[in-house]
């Protein structure tokens, strides 16, 4: 299936078949339960979701172009880091400017993680100067692909 993006660049994905089974021996049938066996419902149904979920994040990975990632290299996520992710990133605003939250998931992103850099920060005057004009330098990026917008009507 090929798919063309906003910007125009062209995506082309196969499609997959992702199945999950359920078992049910002879001998457990007298003992089978509602509650056994929507236990046992809720153990294909995570099956299917851990598959979805991989594929997913798999079709992300392939599919997300270089000059939007960012190559930890082994690193510990730090401000340091965090500073070149929203760099890359495409940062969308609420129109008083301030950012729309980031969701972000994997390894490097957890909370304990995340209170760090932000302790990092906090402490360090030149590190939130540099993320003050990072933010800055995005929401104009942003304010300019507003006002090229095209409007429908």
């Amino acid at each position: 299936m090929r798919v063309a993006r906003a910007d125009q660049s062209q995506s082309s994905s196969a499609v997959q078949l992702l199945s999950s089974t359920m078992e049910i021996k002879f001998d457990e049938i007298p003992e089978l339960t509602l509650q056994k066996t929507m236990a046992k419902f809720d153990e294909m149904i995570l099956d299917m979701v851990r598959q979805q979920t991989g594929f997913a994040l798999e079709r992300i990975g392939e599919e997300i172009p270089d000059s939007q990632s960012v190559d930890a290299k082994g690193k510990t996520l730090d401000a340091e880091l965090m500073l070149q992710v929203l760099e890359t990133l495409q940062m969308e605003f609420h129109s008083d400017g301030q950012p729309h939250q980031l969701h972000v998931f994997g390894g490097l992103f957890t909370a304990e993680r995340q209170k760090a850099i932000d302790e990092q920060f906090q402490n360090d005057p030149d590190l939130q100067i540099r993320l003050d004009e990072v933010i800055a330098k995005k929401r104009e990026e942003w304010r300019a692909r507003e006002a090229c917008r095209k409007l429908v009507g």
